[in-house]
């Protein structure tokens, strides 16, 4: 390891297992060693390679689920799917997405901040703030759901951002609002959220 650049947290973790693993006893190390060999829990088999036709249409069942936007939905995760930023996995003739959690809490605000731009650049918010009627909410919401799937965080930052903070600046909430130690005001008179 290059002592003038900072190890990752993987790095460390790694080093402190290590440092853990060399003090054992040769017979420690074989049980350990066995220990590690991988699991059928840890490795990926898709459901059909085992299991027999399902006894129902797994798209009436996706339908009944979902309920609306199915092809905007779907359309996100491939987005989502085509970039390297949501750390795409591929096993089993599937394609995974899962946020990283090895980077810090900079890191991985960093990385939610790219996510955003990467899916604003995609067209995802696109009509987010414009377009009026339920059928829009709707289309909203689904894709929220999307993202919230994907990575908690994400969806979060984009509640707030296209949410709150819209609902704020244009006065669509009734009175005040608590957030936490602040409370939020929308003025009349000034016609903008004052915190």
């Amino acid at each position: 390891m290059d002592p003038s650049y900072p190890p990752s947290a993987t790095a460390r973790r790694a080093a402190a297992i290590a440092r853990h693993l060399a003090g054992l006893s040769p017979r420690d190390a074989a049980a350990v060693a066995a220990a590690l060999e991988p699991s059928a829990c840890l490795s990926y088999a898709p459901p059909e390679s085992s299991e027999p036709a399902p006894a129902f249409s797994p798209l009436e069942l996706r339908s009944l689920l979902d309920r609306h936007h199915l092809r905007e939905r779907d359309w996100a995760f491939r987005a989502m799917e085509e970039s390297p930023l949501f750390c795409q996995r591929r096993s089993g003739g599937k394609v995974f997405v899962s946020p990283d959690y090895n980077e810090g809490k900079e890191g991985q605000r960093e990385a939610t901040m790219r996510r955003v731009g990467y899916l604003a650049r995609r067209g995802v918010f696109r009509g987010w703030l414009t377009e009026p009627g339920p059928d829009a909410e709707l289309r909203k919401l689904a894709l929220l759901e999307c993202l919230g799937m994907y990575d908690h965080s994400l969806a979060i930052k984009i509640g707030v951002h296209f949410f709150l903070c819209f609902e704020l600046c244009y006065g669509s909430l009734s009175g005040a609002m608590n957030l936490g130690s602040a409370t939020a005001l929308y003025d009349q008179r000034l016609g903008k959220g004052l915190v």
